[in-house]
């Protein structure tokens, strides 16, 4: 090949630079409301990052490469997105979200990034239907899904760095009916899927994304016969001509799409199931784009309206954070949680009092909202104690009224541990506690001793879309208190049917002063069941 003109070197040269010096792709705006809307409501879970990231190709490059540079993508088997995010920290998630920058509004080349935006959503969605067809090594739907969304980083890459000269090649492509390889060879001597290689590489993505990235537009077929683990870039391949036929978003090229025969051929994928995901693909691409608000009109106003809001809201929380902060270093662990509390027991509290004390241990370890832990009544008790705990671990004990609604512990959990939406099943008590918990991020655990629930925790859960993560910490944690709350209570049983028997049988001359009640009428049942029928 012969060497490059002086001036195409240096025009190469400047584009390497200038894509070197990204640490991230520009998400669209309507995707930065999400996120800091997302941060704001304090819901910032993996579960709300994948439904983002399927649906950006920033994000998906942010997190991925987050996921490589901490070597927790397997050489073999299944990737798993979901699974390499529980190994991460919700912390390295959060700032990894943050990291990604957003275009800025009235961005002159908006359209470009919408339009390249479809277009690796179409070819993302139609490289997993694709690829849950087939039965090739290292190639599954996710992977493929991936590989799809991202295989034309280059160009997100030149967009980012460089959007006036991506825009005139992308002009000079359309007059020319021209692929937009052949006129970034002329003005800037590299093209994009060398540039998506390098990129890729450099951000440490998966090996799926590199191949499909590099190429997306070579003799696919060709290389994967001498080197099958090249067969993702073959279902890609497919799924950009399929997508480019659909006329789902631009994607800067416009001659003939690939041909599909040869590619099908190949992978030997039914001709019927390929037409069907065709037709469903516009679908798939709208189910999707949701979260993008592309249609939004004020999509940019909505984001400056987030991060205005979710900055005051953390500048307030400031303050209390760092207080909690220095208290939690201490609980390093599960295991510290439980010994503090254990350790912190005294012989001569009471089961309020230990209850008070784990409800608030509860919400510091667990860094949960508000609060509020009880104890079951006894059958004939009208009222029972109640403790609550605010902010700042600011705790008090209330009395409540039993109510005809329904039991004061749930029978969903009188015998069984779950996690359950308090308003579903206790809303008459919570309204009674006069704190605003809220509706939606409520939750409630059963105390069970013996497979009998005692009480139950009701408290906010500041990530609820992933509840069943917490579920084994919670249900360890909670039954630990519950059979220390049991003993306390049967002692507390015992002393009353010892003070009331004594009572029962002093002499006649030397009258026994009358038998204080128990500080609460929670006290064990078979305990106080039979110092009644003494009486």
């Amino acid at each position: 090949m012969p060497d490059k003109p002086p001036n195409i070197q240096t025009a190469t040269r400047q584009v390497e630079l200038a894509v070197g010096r990204l640490s991230s792709l520009s998400t669209l705006p309507g995707a930065g409301a999400k996120l800091f809307s997302e941060l704001l409501r304090g819901q910032l879970s993996p579960s709300a990052m994948i439904e983002l990231t399927e649906s950006d190709p920033a994000f998906a490059a942010g997190l991925l490469s987050l996921i490589g540079r901490r070597a927790l993508i397997p050489s073999e088997g299944r990737f798993s997105l979901r699974q390499a995010l529980d190994k991460l920290g919700p912390d390295e998630i959060r700032d990894a979200a943050l990291s990604i920058r957003v275009a800025a509004p009235r961005d002159p080349e908006e359209h470009l990034r919408t339009g390249l935006w479809l277009h690796s959503l179409a070819v993302a969605c139609c490289a997993g239907d694709i690829a849950a067809e087939l039965a090739l090594p290292g190639v599954n739907p996710e992977t493929a899904y991936w590989a799809g969304l991202l295989h034309d980083i280059g160009k997100l890459a030149l967009l980012d760095a460089m959007p006036k000269s991506l825009a005139r090649i992308f002009e000079q492509a359309e007059s020319a009916e021209q692929g937009s390889r052949t006129i970034e060879r002329e003005h800037i001597g590299i093209e994009h899927t060398a540039i998506g290689k390098h990129l890729a590489q450099r951000w440490a993505l998966p090996d799926f994304v590199v191949l499909a990235a590099w190429l997306h537009h070579s003799e696919t077929v060709t290389i994967a016969r001498e080197a099958p683990e090249t067969s993702i870039a073959v279902v890609v391949q497919l799924a950009d001509s399929i997508a480019r036929q659909s006329g789902i978003g631009r994607s800067g090229s416009f001659d003939a799409p690939e041909p599909i025969e040869p590619l099908t051929e190949h992978l030997g994928i039914d001709v019927e199931r390929l037409r069907d995901i065709h037709q469903n693909l516009l679908t798939a691409v709208e189910e999707r784009s949701r979260v993008l608000a592309l249609d939004v009109p004020n999509a940019a106003s909505d984001y400056a309206e987030a991060v205005h809001a979710a900055a005051s809201r953390f500048a307030r929380q400031q303050v209390e954070l760092t207080e909690e902060n220095r208290e939690l270093k201490s609980a390093s662990s599960h295991l510290d949680f439980v010994t503090d509390f254990l350790l912190g027991l005294s012989s001569t509290a009471s089961p309020l009092d230990i209850a008070e004390d784990f409800a608030v241990r509860w919400q510091k370890f667990y860094q949960t909202g508000m609060v509020c832990l009880y104890l079951t009544p006894l059958a004939t008790c009208e009222t029972f104690e109640a403790v609550i705990v605010e902010n700042l671990s600011q705790s008090r004990l209330i009395s409540l009224n039993v109510s005809e609604e329904g039991p004061v512990v749930p029978k969903a959990i009188t015998n069984t541990f779950a996690i359950l939406n308090a308003y579903d099943h206790i809303p008459w008590l919570l309204e009674q506690t006069d704190v605003d918990f809220d509706v939606n991020r409520t939750k409630l655990v059963p105390l069970l001793s013996g497979n009998k629930a005692i009480g139950a925790i009701a408290f906010e859960l500041h990530y609820p879309g992933d509840v069943k993560l917490f579920e084994d910490r919670f249900k360890t944690s909670a039954s630990i208190a519950a059979v220390v709350l049991d003993m306390a209570l049967a002692q507390e049983g015992h002393q009353y049917f010892a003070e009331n028997f004594a009572r029962l049988i002093a002499k006649p001359s030397e009258p026994a002063p009358p038998t204080p009640q128990p500080e609460r009428s929670e006290g064990t049942h078979s305990a106080n069941k039979r110092s009644q029928n003494v009486r």
